[in-house]
């Protein structure tokens, strides 16, 4: 039985987040983590710099995902994601801290943190919203590839420097 993933809406960008989702769930198949488990729970979700929410909705075809809360600051795509079924949190109005520490199983941030002035702060705010036997999928692009010239990029990270700021934030890569 092969998991397939939904998109909400056919465009190439719906294909390319299809198969982003695909490959999270693969990775996470792949990781057991002290015997836990993503696909035998029901899961919150938190998808920080969520936009839209169709990083979300594919997942949960491919995953157990009972509630997804999408933390962006786009009121369109937030707009989308809340059309969708998802929770909008809406980060130019709220901060994450709101939300109650220790509920989030499973956050993903897909191609955020190289736009953030302070990763480090936000991964740590990341990391008390998580369970203490959460998940978190961060993807970022390559320092060494043309995002270099993408000037909505303040950081660049190198598996390195990622690693460095995870372990510094309380994650285990």
């Amino acid at each position: 039985d092969k998991k397939e993933t939904k998109n909400p809406i056919s465009l190439p960008w719906s294909t390319i987040t299809s198969l982003r989702s695909k490959h999270i769930f693969n990775l996470l198949s792949k990781t057991n983590l002290e015997g836990y488990s993503l696909s035998r729970r029901s899961l919150i979700h938190l998808d920080y710099g969520g936009y839209n929410g169709f990083t979300a909705y594919a997942l949960k075809s491919l995953l157990n995902i009972k509630s997804s809360i999408i933390a962006d600051l786009d009121p369109n795509g937030l707009r989308i994601a809340k059309a969708l079924g998802m929770k909008a949190f809406d980060l130019s109005k709220n901060s994450l801290l709101e939300l109650k520490k220790e509920s989030i199983d499973f956050s993903t941030a897909v191609h955020v943190l190289e736009h953030l002035e302070n990763p480090r702060k936000e991964l740590l705010i990341i990391r008390k919203l998580l369970k203490n036997n959460g998940i978190i999928y961060v993807e970022v692009p390559n320092a060494f590839g043309t995002s270099l010239y993408d000037p909505a990029h303040l950081i660049n990270f190198s598996i390195n420097s990622m690693k460095k700021l995870l372990i510094e934030t309380g994650f285990r890569p």
